[in-house]
């Protein structure tokens, strides 16, 4: 089997719990000549996909399998309908028995299909609300750190990619933007490189943000205002594919006409938030500039963690909500130090208590988490001030510096787990398991 569940996950309770909502799903289908639902059905089959999915991506090596051929799953239409359901459809077309051990047949026959498919070429036009006023040398940095830390180019759209668009307005969209990010990619779909591209694009504007931002309390005067965000993305929600460079993938063709109108509103940068790379006093160019370089020599997990880290920082610096603003702070913080072997509360408290090198944060950490342990569990929202989130951004941020630029040189995540275990260890503690470390080492050559 190309899917397979994972090993703690091969127990007799959960494959009869599959099994016995594979029987269900295709007991719901009227004909399967057509893989037509009707009525409530409807609804209760969109409700099975999804218990599925979750299903599969929690407990089997389902996601590295698409990943591996570079084609999407999930919600990606195929025809009317979605991957799930189609094989769902399929053990009733093939009139197998409903089981999840078929399930995971007609699925490993739909993975081969979708090898056959060509690889091609992806390129990915991103335009953004943000703006150098560097000078030309600094520019020529910025690009060739951005180039080398995640595969980014920063240029205007090429006169044949320009011709290929069909709305005077996307055109514009474009040409009034100083920043269009290019990633170009390779894959059998357009859909399935999309999160890469999501997290690197993210990456660097939670740099930019983490750069903007850094240790800087930010607060707002009207307490009751709907909008508590520190600052505004400043992604566009337009983008543009090309295909092997000659066909638009995105937007479809059938779209252009819709979009002439509904981008007009977004063309115009007057009122909206611009973010500024600069190296004025004050100035965000260095830090990013430091940034980069430091990303670009990280080994490719840790990379992907301090994108993923970077990118959440970027959520919770633009989070309108107060509380769930706080909330993705904590994740940061909590996700990089549960890289470490110890992963109860106590010891990632402990961890950070001597991360924190201010005192009066230091203080604040157990209350703060009691908050956030409030916030999850019991979900009391109004518990959360501003002073609240800024001390769980400062936690995330001296958290953050520590993944980028560690006190130590670290070459993979697997010495990051032992960096994380030991930093704090006492000389004494350290010596006792180094001294161990060497019996155990004399073992094992004898």
């Amino acid at each position: 089997m190309i899917v397979q569940l994972k090993k703690k996950y091969q127990c007799k309770e959960l494959i009869e719990e599959l099994d016995e909502l594979i029987k269900e799903a295709v007991s719901l289908f009227d004909e399967f000549s057509s893989c037509r639902v009707f009525g409530y059905n409807v609804r209760k089959i969109k409700r099975f996909e999804t218990i599925m999915l979750d299903h599969l991506i929690e407990k089997t090596n389902f996601e590295n399998a698409f990943d591996s051929i570079k084609v999407s799953y999930g919600d990606i239409k195929q025809g009317l309908h979605t991957v799930i359901y189609n094989l769902f459809c399929q053990i009733g077309k093939k009139q197998l028995e409903p089981t999840f051990s078929n399930f995971l047949l007609v699925l490993d026959e739909r993975i081969t299909e979708l090898k056959r498919k060509p690889i091609k070429k992806f390129t990915f036009y991103i335009p953004l609300r943000v703006e150098s006023q560097l000078g030309v040398d600094e520019n020529k940095d910025l690009k060739n750190k951005l180039k080398k830390a995640e595969g980014i180019s920063i240029r205007k759209l090429p006169k044949k990619v320009i011709n290929l668009i069909q709305s005077a307005s996307y055109k514009s969209l474009f040409a009034n933007r100083q920043i269009i990010f290019r990633l170009d990619t390779k894959a059998r779909d357009f859909v399935s490189p999309i999160k890469i591209i999501d997290r690197k694009t993210s990456a660097f504007l939670g740099a930019l943000a983490f750069s903007n931002h850094l240790f800087r309390d930010m607060e707002k005067w009207i307490s009751s205002s709907s909008d508590m965000s520190i600052a505004r993305d400043p992604l566009d929600s337009h983008l543009l594919i090309i295909e092997d460079n000659k066909n638009v993938a995105y937007p479809h063709a059938n779209q252009w006409q819709i979009l002439e109108y509904d981008v007009k509103k977004d063309i115009t940068l007057i009122g909206k938030e611009i973010w500024n790379i600069h190296n004025r006093d004050g100035g965000n160019y260095k830090r990013l500039i430091t940034i980069l370089k430091l990303l670009s020599k990280q080994e490719t997990k840790i990379k992907e963690l301090t994108e993923d880290s970077l990118k959440l920082y970027l959520e919770a610096i633009t989070e309108k909500q107060l509380e769930i603003s706080f909330l993705k702070f904590w994740i940061v913080t909590e996700r990089i130090l549960k890289q470490g072997g110890k992963r109860n509360d106590a010891s990632i408290l402990n961890t950070l208590k001597k991360i924190i090198k201010e005192k009066h944060l230091r203080r604040m950490i157990d209350g703060l988490y009691r908050k956030r342990n409030d916030l999850v569990h019991e979900f009391k929202i109004n518990m959360i001030s501003q002073q609240d989130r800024n001390l769980a951004k400062a936690i995330a941020e001296s958290t953050l510096l520590f993944l980028i630029d560690p006190p130590t040189k670290i070459r993979n995540s697997q010495e990051l787990r032992i960096l994380i275990d030991n930093i704090f260890s006492s000389k004494e503690e350290l010596g006792a398991k180094k001294s161990i470390i060497n019996k155990l080492l004399r073992r094992k050559k004898g």
